[in-house]
């Protein structure tokens, strides 16, 4: 989950350098909890470049060249599909919620990044329609959706995830060592050139997906456990690099110096190489550890899996409308204008009770709607992908062909 709730709303992730020290979720691994924002990113690119590579590498396996470069060519049309049809659905209900002034209180908030999230609703109709046609399209040519700023990422797994079919397709004829060793320098030169958000990414992602074909379920047996569990702990160490404010505490102070030591000059921030390092070491230990395949194999987990991608596209929009509506609940009824009819800006956020009460609404309710999305959402975007797709390779007019021929008298 989105480490801003942790920082700007909940009083009890919210810190000093005073009260760091007596915190114990602001300390190393568990910080990963309210903290591990950016490492979610980075997952997703991991996940990206897994997910697409998956079914190419099966495939080569399988059947050779040939059947590859046809699973390439429809992944590469289904991609987009499958990511710009959610955001674009996503972006319409945010600006459907903005329209009604849902997001009013936003705008009074003591969390500037909410406050900074807040659109007024449209003046006219035909106003709402052009913001709305806008913002779809500020969201792949800008990589900015005023409506839900947490869309940024879109633009960027979009061209991570094409740019995996362009890797596959070069390396479609290279023997599985030299396609392993084309990754190795890939990855050295993104992380030369800076790189921090897509490509050291989801270049791991190909390679685990390579590995996973390659070694199946005997993947943990070429790693000594204890290896493998530290390789997980490690990750999780890493992923806990504070994007601010990393001088307030010893071990994050260490953990500055050492990424900055590995960082090309004039990189961007620690904070991304940290989280993208983080989230790879994560996913190899894991890989390698029949321990932690058996734990995050249960069902429970599973099927929160398989919601990631809902709850990362809907929850900030909860947060905007439900979650403040009651941590804020209570300065919300303050006027907006004080003795002196002065506007009052800010609110301040409510106490225990406020948070007590809203975090466990908030996750519940995002979990049975990302259920729903998946149910609906996801499978009114599968059909519609799975139509697209082949009407462009021409399954659909080689089909029809076929149950004319197979119906005609003068096959008889």
């Amino acid at each position: 989950m989105d480490h801003r709730i942790s920082a700007n709303v909940s009083p009890v992730f919210h810190n000093t350098k005073e009260k760091l020290e007596t915190n114990a979720t602001q300390g190393p691994i568990l910080r990963v909890i309210p903290g591990g924002g950016q490492t979610a990113v980075a997952l997703f690119f991991v996940f990206t470049g897994y997910g697409s590579s998956l079914s190419a590498f099966s495939k080569l396996q399988q059947g050779g060249q040939e059947v590859m470069l046809s699973s390439i060519a429809k992944g590469a049309l289904a991609r987009p599909f499958r990511i710009i049809l959610p955001t674009a659905i996503l972006t319409t209900i945010a600006w459907f919620l903005c329209q009604l002034n849902a997001y009013a209180i936003t705008q009074r908030t003591d969390a500037s990044w909410i406050r900074d999230q807040y659109v007024a609703p449209s003046p006219s109709f035909w106003r709402a329609i052009s913001d709305l046609v806008h913002a779809q399209v500020d969201t792949w040519t800008k990589g900015y959706d005023v409506y839900d700023q947490n869309q940024w990422t879109q633009t960027y797994l979009l061209q991570a995830s094409m740019a995996v079919y362009l890797f596959l397709l070069a390396t479609s004829f290279a023997t599985p060592t030299a396609r392993r060793l084309i990754l190795a320098l890939f990855y050295l030169f993104a992380w030369r050139c800076g790189d921090a958000l897509k490509t050291i990414n989801f270049l791991p992602g190909m390679l685990l997906a390579d590995l996973h074909v390659s070694l199946g379920s005997s993947a943990p047996s070429y790693l000594p456990r204890p290896i493998a569990a530290c390789t997980i702990l490690l990750g999780l160490l890493l992923s806990s690099y504070p994007e601010v404010n990393a001088n307030w505490a010893g071990w994050s102070r260490y953990l500055d110096a050492s990424i900055r030591a590995l960082m090309p000059p004039g990189a961007g921030e620690p904070s991304r190489y940290c989280a993208s390092l983080g989230a790879t070491f994560l996913c190899f230990g894991i890989f390698f550890s029949s321990n932690a395949r058996k734990l995050l194999s249960h069902r429970t987990l599973n099927w929160l899996g398989a919601l990631s991608f809902p709850i990362y596209l809907l929850h900030n929009t909860l947060i905007k409308t439900l979650l403040s509506a009651v941590i804020y609940a209570r300065g919300g009824m303050i006027p907006l204008l004080d003795e002196q009819g002065n506007p009052v800006v800010e609110l301040k956020r409510g106490g225990w009770i406020a948070f007590g009460v809203g975090m466990p609404l908030f996750f519940g309710v995002l979990l049975w709607l990302s259920w729903l999305w998946t149910l609906f959402v996801d499978s009114f975007c599968a059909s519609v992908t799975k139509g697209a797709v082949d009407w462009m390779m021409g399954k659909r007019r080689v089909e029809e062909k076929e149950a004319v021929l197979l119906v005609s008298p003068t096959t008889a």
